[in-house]
């Protein structure tokens, strides 16, 4: 029995590196127009002491709907936000679903202000992710606010994103999202 899980385990492995070796790791993709795009497409709004739900949504600027994958960071403020879970997530290819949270400690996505990330990847074998009609939601992130914020001082938090890998051919574009935040009523 320890053979099969060992053996599953070992395929499982081979197959994350071989769609990981459809990807382009690094985001300088010189003489390449073509994005993947993430942001937040919902207007989501940060009420203290109570759960937010972030629509991530992606979008390609060719509208490509077939491509290898993709791999993102989505960045936080943890003394605003506790990460909570990630719901509606597309499953299909998935490689890396809410991993974290991670201390982002080499600032990936440039902003002092976010300190915590979680990563999200999906890798296609077959060059078909995520086979659905663009744009679309990838998934749902859902926070929990703090009901420790003095609004008149913190009116807003950044929820940004940075590139793991990209696909062959892509750069990566985000669209950071500046999170209202307001006190219950």
């Amino acid at each position: 029995m320890n053979f099969k899980i060992t053996f599953h385990s070992w395929i499982k492995l081979i197959y994350v590196l071989i769609a990981l070796s459809f990807f382009k790791t690094s985001i300088s993709n010189a003489g390449h127009n073509e994005t993947q795009i993430i942001s937040v497409v919902n207007n989501a709004i940060g009420v203290l002491d109570n759960t937010v739900r972030l629509q991530v949504g992606y979008d390609t600027s060719d509208s490509a709907d077939s491509l290898a994958g993709l791999g993102f960071r989505l960045h936080f403020d943890s003394h605003i936000l506790a990460f909570d879970q990630a719901l509606n997530v597309i499953e299909k290819d998935i490689i890396a679903n809410a991993t974290g949270p991670y201390p982002d400690n080499d600032d990936f996505d440039n902003d002092q202000q976010t300190d915590l990330f979680m990563t999200f990847a999906w890798a296609s074998l077959f060059n078909d992710w995520p086979s659905e009609n663009l744009p679309t939601i990838l998934l749902d992130a859902v926070f929990n606010v703090s009901g420790l914020v003095d609004t008149s001082t913190i009116s807003s938090t950044p929820i940004n994103f940075s590139a793991i890998s990209t696909a062959a051919g892509y750069v990566f574009t985000p669209i950071n999202y500046q999170m209202e935040l307001v006190d219950p009523t």
